[in-house]
């Protein structure tokens, strides 16, 4: 059972990602997400099936990393990078500097 509490604070994270067909097959990360619970769209089955969704908001905040705000970083894999693009959805990798 997932419990939601009435009057949580939302916690930041990272949103990590790969667009599926990106003939690059990049990666990227958005480093400081907050998110609002998201708003169910209930829908009753008639002769379409069409999915019900779920509406959710997003804020994006930049985080200052090396002096810069920085808001997404992104990384497609090349010979000197293979093991952090492997890596990449194990832990959240904050760049040294932008």
């Amino acid at each position: 059972m997932l419990v939601e509490i009435a009057n949580a604070i939302p916690k930041p994270f990272a949103l990590l990602g790969q667009v599926l067909g990106d003939q690059k097959n990049r990666r990227f990360v958005y480093f400081d997400c907050t998110a609002s619970r998201p708003a169910k769209e209930h829908k009753t089955n008639g002769d379409a099936i069409e999915p019900a969704t779920d509406i959710l908001s997003l804020v994006i905040k930049p985080m200052e990393i090396g002096g810069k705000n920085v808001v997404k970083g992104t990384m497609e894999l090349s010979e000197t990078n293979a093991t952090a693009y492997n890596a990449f959805f194990t832990a959240v990798t904050i760049p040294a500097a932008a």
